[in-house]
């Protein structure tokens, strides 16, 4: 009798993990991250040659642009991390900045822009390190991107229940543009934070990209709406769906417990690749295809210890650059 029921227990374990492994998606992983190269270099000596709180890389003609936070400037880097210069300085004057969050460039220009959120303004420089000029908002900038001659700005307004503003080159305004189409959350105090994007551009389009939102938007160099893409994965309508019931439940000790599905995520005009850490300690890359379908996942070739420091800001071909907000740093890992 107790060699059945031993039987009996194990054919019962054995079908719910063939039911559990038949109900998880079937994602390649047919490749992972190694890291190929971190800078700038702790030891160095060279004067200017480090960051405080790097928290945007773009990497264009060979070199890293790195938007350096709280040290209120831009760094140029060569693809050997080597230091090259800094860009504005800290400050509250023509070509100072409180803290740069986001950065954007005109490729066609060599010209740069930063958002300064802390006062609301948008500077631009040449890469050179020149300062050109100065817009500025009546609430504050958080992602920007550049397209076709205009500046497109993440700016959250709750008067005109729009998410996000167009300048031209000359920095005179255009128009608000971005519905806040999630009723459950429009008329929360909290909707600023759960709106948060990151805008990005490609092609002839601008792409919003949402961290609690579980949607992806595509919309034209004059702001309209070409289409809104519900991205169906679990582990992120999960996360909006505890999301949603934390905000209705409100703030425990002062804290509103939401969280983002993704640290970073990057485009390249065919998939999405969002940096994530789906209920366990392991960082992951998600790989979404146009469709909001996950079609497979990149793991790391290491177990970070604290994952969630590391924010994906871009990919450069196989290369997928990250800010690590830990030791300051900017990550660069090829994919193989």
């Amino acid at each position: 009798m107790y060699k059945i029921l031993i039987i009996v227990v194990f054919a019962i374990i054995l079908c719910g993990i063939i039911i559990v492994c038949n109900s998880m998606p079937e994602v390649a992983q047919d490749t992972q991250l190694i890291m190929k190269s971190t800078f700038p270099d702790m030891e160095s000596e060279l004067e200017g040659e480090f960051l405080v709180n790097p928290s945007d890389v773009i990497f264009h003609n060979s070199q890293y642009i790195v938007a350096d936070g709280m040290d209120a400037r831009v760094k140029i880097f060569t693809d050997m991390g080597r230091f090259v210069r800094e860009i504005g300085r800290s400050g509250q004057g023509p070509g100072e900045m409180i803290a740069v969050f986001d950065i954007a460039l005109n490729k066609d220009n060599n010209i740069i822009y930063t958002t300064d959120a802390s006062s609301g303004r948008i500077n631009s420089y040449t890469i050179d390190g020149e300062y050109i000029s100065t817009i500025r908002g009546f609430s504050s900038f958080n992602q920007i991107e550049y397209n076709s001659g205009r500046i497109y700005a993440g700016s959250f307004s709750s008067a005109t229940k729009s998410l996000f503003k167009i300048y031209d080159i000359s920095g005179e305004f255009v128009k608000n543009f971005g519905e806040q189409f999630v009723e459950k959350i429009n008329e929360s105090k909290y909707a600023r934070n759960l709106y948060s994007n990151k805008l990005l551009s490609y092609g002839d389009a601008i792409y919003a990209f949402y961290g609690y939102i579980p949607y992806y938007e595509m919309y034209d160099v004059d702001g309209m709406l070409e289409k809104r893409v519900l991205l169906n994965v679990d582990f992120f309508s999960d996360t909006y769906d505890q999301n949603i019931k934390n905000l209705l439940a409100g703030p425990i000790d002062g804290r509103l417990r939401i969280h983002s599905f993704h640290s970073g995520v990057v485009f390249d005009g065919k998939n999405i690749y969002y940096n994530v850490r789906p209920k366990t300690e392991k960082l992951i890359i998600y790989v979404v295809d146009l469709n909001g379908e996950l079609v497979r996942t990149i793991p790391f070739q290491t177990k970070f210890s604290l994952p969630f420091n590391r924010l994906l800001v871009a990919k450069n071909e196989n290369q997928f650059i990250f800010t690590d907000r830990l030791n300051a740093q900017v990550n660069v890992f090829v994919e193989k």
